[in-house]
């Protein structure tokens, strides 16, 4: 069973991993998802942990639910 600092890492490295592959800047995201890009920034980085509200507006964002952002993905389809 994976603890909430796992969790949130594997979210913050997915995050980083799908705005990479998509050419999504941290400005571009929080203007379509309001969470300021100092704390997208932060997420990737793995120093803050993401709230269950704000980890559902950036998933949706993606098309993603907050399950599959909190799982290790190899690619932005999860395959």
């Amino acid at each position: 069973m994976r603890d909430y600092e796992d969790t949130n890492k594997i979210f913050g490295q997915n995050l980083k991993q799908l705005m990479h592959e998509r050419g999504i800047t941290y400005d571009e995201l929080e203007k379509a998802t309001g969470v300021p890009h100092t704390s997208l920034n932060e997420y990737t980085r793995g120093m803050r942990a993401v709230r269950l509200i704000t980890a559902k507006k950036i998933a949706a964002y993606f098309g993603l639910t907050v399950d599959r952002m909190t799982e290790p993905m190899e690619g932005v389809n999860g395959s």
